[in-house]
């Protein structure tokens, strides 16, 4: 091996290359810093202990490179210092690109913070920022479901009370007779509605006969006395005033199809009944 180093060809070969490699036209050139017998990493030390802060390795370079007027030492080692290329990199070798401080723009670039680190880091807080944005959007939809479990429960709860409420006065009360029981399930006999407000005995409708006992009751409410309970079938004049009108419905026209109070001589009914309280001088009395 070593007479192979030797000989004049390899002497020759390496010094060539010696030249090349020292060269500052595309070579590395000679390699010259201040620091002189002193370890780069005493360097760094004594900056770390006077800034009283991490230095970095691209900071102890470009001390050791630097003249005291602030010049660099050569081209070279401003090029590797200050220079990129057109996506920012800088031009140093090896682990110091990854450490050089930007002293174009005097902004200190920590340790590790390399392109592609910085770049690693916005897209670590853009993904942070999104999970905190789903992990609200997630706790808002929670509270609002919540919300509507307990807005429902509520309804239905009312509405339990209001089925329960429908079915304890949907039944019969004791004090409501057995004809009107019947009535709900079966036709009464045929009757003529008279208007009530005129002397004479005018036909107004025709309906069904249900009942004349006081205790027969319309929507919860007694006929009462000299009263009938009859269901109207049919209406001649739709503006015949109610005689018992309500709030918001007062002529006969819109009671089609429904049970209503009426007066009880101002029926006319097709059948004699059996009970001697019904009005058979009326019936008798009044032609079509």
């Amino acid at each position: 091996m070593c007479a192979y180093w030797d000989t004049e060809e390899v002497i020759a070969k390496s010094l060539t290359y010696s030249k090349a490699r020292m060269s500052d036209r595309n070579g590395f050139g000679p390699h010259i810093h201040l620091s002189g017998p002193t370890s780069y990493q005493q360097i760094q030390s004594e900056m770390e202990e006077e800034l009283g802060r991490t230095v970095g390795f691209g900071e102890v370079f470009v001390k050791t490179h630097t003249k005291p007027d602030g010049t660099y030492v050569d081209k070279k080692t401003e090029k590797i210092s200050i220079k990129t290329d057109s996506r920012g990199n800088y031009y140093g070798a090896g682990n110091l690109k990854e450490h050089l401080p930007d002293l174009v723009t005097g902004k200190r670039k920590h340790l590790g913070e390399s392109s592609s680190f910085v770049a690693l880091k916005v897209q670590l807080k853009e993904a942070q920022q999104k999970i905190e944005e789903q992990a609200a959007y997630n706790a808002k939809r929670e509270e609002e479901q919540t919300k509507a479990v307990a807005e429902q429960k509520d309804k239905l709860a009312h509405l339990s009370l209001v089925e329960k409420y429908l079915r304890q006065t949907s039944k019969p009360h004791a004090d409501v007779s057995n004809s009107e029981i019947s009535d709900l399930w079966k036709g009464g006999p045929r009757c003529q509605i008279l208007d009530w407000c005129l002397a004479d005995d005018v036909i107004i409708g025709e309906g069904e006969f249900c009942s004349a006992e006081q205790s027969y009751k319309i929507g919860r409410i007694p006929i009462d006395r000299n009263a009938a309970a009859i269901l109207v079938k049919s209406v001649v004049d739709v503006e015949a005033p109610l005689w018992r009108p309500m709030p918001t419905v007062s002529t006969l026209g819109q009671y089609v199809g429904t049970k209503i109070a009426w007066q009880f001589d101002k029926l006319i009914l097709d059948t004699e009944l059996d009970s001697p309280t019904y009005n058979k001088t009326v019936a008798s009395s009044v032609k079509y």
